[in-house]
C-alpha cells in the first residue's frame, strides 16, 4: 500500500504541474490575442480619425474660394477637422445656411435625428477606403464603439464600406424654409472617390 500511494503522490504531483504549465501557456495566448485584437483596433480607429481630417482637408480644398459658407453636419474626428479649418456646425434646430452655401455631410456618421436625405442643391459625393478591415464605427455594419444607438457591437471585422462624404451647394431657387429640413428630393451627384474616380 505504501508503494502505490506514493505512485499515485507522484501521478497527482504530475498532473498539477501539467494542469499549472497548461493554464500558464492558456493566459499567455488568451493574453497575446486579445494584444493583437487591441492593436488592430487601435490602427482601425486611426484609420477613421486620419479619413476624417482627409475629408476635411479635401472639401476645403473643393470648396475655398467659391464663395458661401461652409457648414458640415457630423461629430467626433470629422467635427473637429472641420472645425480647424474654419467650417460651421450645422445647427438642425435654428439653420442658418443660405442659398448658395456649402453643406458637407459625412454618410453614415451623423447622428440619426439628422436626417437620413440629402440637402436639395448640387451634390459632389467622394468616398475614402479603408483598408484594416476593421472599424469601431459603421451603421450599416451596426458597430458603433462611441455612439451605441444602432450598435449591436462595438467593433467589427472584414471587409468595411468606405467612408462616404457629401458636398452640397445649396441651390439659390430654394427657399429658406426648405434649407433648414432634410430633402429626400432629386439632386444632382457626381460620384467619384477621393482622386477622382
Amino acid at each position: 500500500i505504501p508503494a502505490i500511494g506514493i505512485l499515485l503522490a507522484r501521478r497527482l504531483e504530475k498532473l498539477r504541474n501539467a494542469s499549472q504549465r497548461r493554464l500558464a501557456a492558456s493566459v499567455v495566448i488568451a493574453l497575446s490575442l486579445s494584444g493583437l485584437v487591441s492593436l488592430w483596433i487601435a490602427q482601425a480607429d486611426t484609420e477613421l480619425a486620419n479619413n476624417a481630417r482627409t475629408a476635411a482637408l479635401t472639401i476645403r480644398e473643393q470648396t475655398q474660394g467659391k464663395g458661401g459658407t461652409l457648414w458640415f453636419a457630423g461629430h467626433s474626428g470629422f467635427q473637429y477637422y472641420m472645425e480647424s479649418l474654419g467650417a460651421r456646425p450645422y445647427d438642425w434646430w435654428h439653420p442658418q445656411a443660405k442659398p448658395g452655401d456649402f453643406v458637407a455631410t459625412p454618410y453614415g456618421r451623423l447622428w440619426p435625428s439628422q436626417g437620413k436625405g440629402a440637402f436639395p442643391g448640387h451634390r459632389e459625393d467622394f468616398a475614402l477606403r479603408i483598408h484594416s478591415h476593421a472599424t469601431t464605427i459603421s451603421p450599416e455594419l451596426s458597430a458603433g464603439f462611441y455612439y451605441s444607438h444602432w450598435a449591436v457591437l462595438p467593433y467589427m471585422f472584414g471587409p468595411i464600406p468606405a467612408d462616404r462624404y457629401a458636398i452640397v451647394r445649396l441651390e439659390p431657387s430654394q427657399s429658406p424654409e426648405r434649407l433648414g429640413t432634410i430633402s429626400a428630393g432629386p439632386v444632382q451627384s457626381n460620384n467619384k472617390d477621393a482622386n477622382g474616380r
